[in-house]
């Protein structure tokens, strides 16, 4: 039954685009129009709920957001029936195999894990997004009191709208299972609409695109070791990376980003800057929200193309020159509004120059030049190495194009800023998030790579050229996706000691959620820990001590004593503390509070008590812990 919840989740949550694509159908309407407006739309309502959540529950700002979306439409419609009749009329099932193929390889890809395992710092992102549809912008970390959160948190926030729009019925885990699932089909769905623009037409090229894209990563096929086929030596695959929730919607947005000011270029007879635009302010809009790092380098690239082709941006130079001014203030205003890592109020990051290296990604770096180094970098960048080699080739064959001379230009940028600061730059004393620095750069070497192989371009002179292109960069491609499954399906046993647990079969409203509850300090039993802590806001506190260089606490809870005694320090002077125990409660906090007989039920197999300040002291003495 929850997955009928979460389906209902889904549909709710893309609504708006469904809603944008009627009111824009028209017979012959272009594919990379559609696919512009999935980012587009899906980053335009985020930031419209989360601005309308600055004095309104997130919960509450999202259906106010719905409710204006339906008169919206309402009112739209009724000057577009006649065209929309005519699409109806025009449209062919047959038209939308490759757009709905590909989305329905993405869901497979991501749904071959996300149904079985909830991996990875999961043990956060249960409560945080728990927490997050009972509060209002800028959010609190649920581990932490009085401190706002300086996160990408835009993942989590999706995921806390699918469980809103689920009625509350789907546990925070398994929403943020079906929010991977829903983003990486429309990353697939977003991925066939632009690739007919680059001359890249049917199945085929958006399956591989799609595939090559979300399942890049190190070649660890040759890689000897422990890590083999865990880790690269420098950077995991981007699908292990997407299972942190802010990432497969920086896919989404990155993607967007890159077309928008990509296809007045790729497609100068049909496309115009103003028809992107839109979609370029969105996904500009989203980023700093879910990958601040992508962001930045992708602005270095937009300056290098518009050099060459002012077109990306606008008719001319000075309107190019206002519009990126533009998309500079749309960053400081989110920044300023919604927060995230770049806020001003934020930790300030350490960021320094050190001498050329390759970071280690859980394993110690190596310097460079160095006897140890090149081997791995070939492998971990086997897929950026090929698609950079496939462009210069196609430069030097195909003429004097424009087209794949700014293709080039904005590739290879991308590569350039993201290798020499991912080399050069060390911030906050380690390398734990360099990778954040080539996440953009590897998402994009498939999409580049297919359009200099068999995209647009035609090569002017030694035709077998072509030929070795299109052999380097399938190559290119083939062997990271063939590492990343091995990871995927060879891995199972191990990705199993890193799940919390999905709760898909958790009714929420069977442990007394309901709409439009905030977060309450609260004990809660550890038997049922994640499981009610997904369901209901709550804020509790982190057994953990040593941040490291994180400055966000994100580690597990504290349960049993330790958690009773650090939530004694949250509550002011003598307020009761209110605790949710399992009515047959192994746990030993909850067993004394069901002794004391303050206890009521509260939900079936599930009550709550009530443990005063005398008690909380008395016990936390008993237990050796009394602060």
């Amino acid at each position: 039954m929850t997955l009928a919840w979460a389906l209902l989740g889904v549909a709710l949550y893309l609504a708006p685009l469904l809603l944008v694509f009627l009111l824009r159908a028209r017979p012959g309407r272009p594919a990379w129009q559609a696919a512009l407006d999935v980012p587009g739309t899906l980053a335009l309502d985020l930031i419209a709920i989360l601005l309308l959540a600055r004095w309104l529950t997130l919960e509450v700002a999202s259906v106010v957001v719905r409710g204006l979306w339906l008169v919206g439409f309402g009112f739209a419609l009724r000057r577009r029936s006649a065209p929309l009749r005519a699409w109806w009329q025009e449209a062919r099932l047959r038209s939308w195999s490759s757009a709905l193929s590909s989305a329905a390889l993405a869901v497979a890809l991501s749904s071959s894990l996300s149904f079985t395992f909830a991996i990875w710092d999961r043990y956060w992102h249960i409560p945080l997004v728990g927490s997050m549809r009972g509060q209002s912008t800028p959010f609190a970390n649920v581990y932490e009191m009085g401190k706002p959160l300086y996160y990408h948190y835009a993942g989590n926030a999706v995921a806390s709208l699918l469980q809103v729009f689920s009625f509350d019925h789907i546990n925070s885990s398994y929403a943020l299972g079906r929010a991977h699932d829903m983003l990486f089909g429309l990353f697939g769905l977003a991925i066939a609409g632009i690739l007919p623009s680059l001359g890249l037409r049917g199945s085929l090229p958006a399956w591989g695109v799609t595939v090559g894209s979300l399942l890049t990563g190190p070649v660890t096929l040759f890689i000897e070791g422990a890590t083999r086929p865990f880790l690269g030596r420098t950077l995991t695959h981007l699908i292990s990376l997407s299972f942190r929730p802010h990432t497969p919607l920086a896919f989404l947005a990155i993607v967007g980003f890159v077309a928008a000011l990509m296809l007045p270029v790729w497609s100068p007879a049909t496309v115009r800057a103003r028809d992107t635009r839109a979609c370029l302010f969105a996904c500009t809009a989203i980023l700093p929200l879910c990958d601040e790092a992508s962001l930045a380098i992708l602005g270095l690239m937009l300056g290098c193309v518009w050099l060459y082709a002012p077109e990306t941006l606008g008719s001319n130079r000075p309107r190019g020159i206002a519009w990126a001014l533009g998309l500079l203030l749309t960053i400081v205003l989110v920044v300023l509004v919604l927060g995230g890592t770049l806020t001003p109020n934020g930790p300030r990051a350490d960021v320094k120059l050190v001498p050329w290296r390759l970071p280690g990604y859980d394993q110690e770096s190596l310097p460079i030049p160095g006897p140890d180094t090149w081997k791995p970098f070939f492998f971990d960048y086997f897929v950026v190495l090929a698609a950079l080699l496939a462009g210069l080739v196609t430069v030097l064959t195909a003429g004097r194009q424009r087209a794949v001379i700014a293709s080039f230009i904005a590739y290879a940028s991308v590569v350039s800023l993201s290798l020499a600061s991912f080399t050069k730059i060390e911030v906050n004393g380690g390398t734990e998030n360099s990778h954040r620095l080539v996440t953009a750069m590897l998402l994009l070497s498939p999409l580049f790579g297919a359009y200099f192989a068999f995209g647009v371009g035609r090569v002017r002179f030694l035709p077998a050229t072509r030929t070795l292109v299109a052999g380097l960069v399938a190559v290119g491609v083939a062997l990271p996706v063939a590492a990343s499954l091995q990871w995927l399906f060879g891995l199972r046993p191990v990705l199993a000691t890193y799940s919390v647990g999905n709760y898909e079969n958790t009714d929420c409203r069977r442990l007394g959620a309901r709409f439009a509850e905030r977060p309450r300090i609260a004990y809660v039993d550890q038997s049922l820990w994640f499981e009610f802590a997904g369901c209901r806001p709550i804020r509790a506190p982190s057994s953990q001590t040593n941040l490291g260089s994180i400055e966000v606490v994100t580690g597990w809870p504290a349960l049993a004593f330790q958690g009773l005694a650090l939530l004694d320090g949250w509550l002011p002077g003598n307020d009761a503390l209110p605790a949710y125990c399992a009515a047959a409660s192994s746990d030993p906090v909850c067993m004394r509070s069901i002794a004391s007989h303050a206890c009521q039920a509260e939900a079936p197999q599930l009550v709550r008590c009530s443990i005063s300040a005398a008690d909380r002291r008395s016990w936390l003495e008993a237990a050796g812990m009394r602060r």
